[in-house]
């Protein structure tokens, strides 16, 4: 199976590709995949989501839970590649494209649309000296 729009062929799905790791490793994955799709913008909050909002506006700007993540990876890295990743990753699920507004002192969903470009900074730390 392969992706295509106007312009033709994209390649093969993320699905092909988990086909094709499985059965290098021998598994046989039988079972169906869910279609992942755009639910809407539901106008109320998961009782999780009104906990952060709850959060951010008792200490606006506090990353009371946001846990920070620094990564040191080996051997040749494409940052294009890599990044190119992290968008699909973030086009494919939509609660990585999710905020909480505040409108008229309620909280508010907003969600970017699929495609929208994820913000992306690399810091080769190498020539700093605090890595090898």
């Amino acid at each position: 199976m392969t992706t295509t729009d106007s312009a033709g062929s994209l390649g093969p799905t993320e699905d092909d590709l988990i086909d094709h790791l499985l059965a290098q490793a021998g598994i046989t994955d039988t079972a169906a995949r869910p279609v992942i799709a755009a639910t809407g913008a539901p106008t109320v909050l998961s009782p999780g989501q009104e906990r952060l909002w709850f959060l951010d506006r008792w200490r606006p700007g506090l990353p009371l839970y946001n846990v920070p993540v620094a990564f040191a990876l080996t051997g040749a890295v494409d940052p294009d590649a890599l990044g190119a990743a992290v968008q699909l990753l973030v086009d494919r699920h939509e609660s990585l494209r999710t905020a909480i507004d505040t409108e008229q002192g309620r909280p508010r969903l907003l969600r970017a649309e699929a495609g929208t470009p994820v913000s992306w900074r690399v810091d080769d730390l190498r020539a700093a000296g605090t890595l090898s």
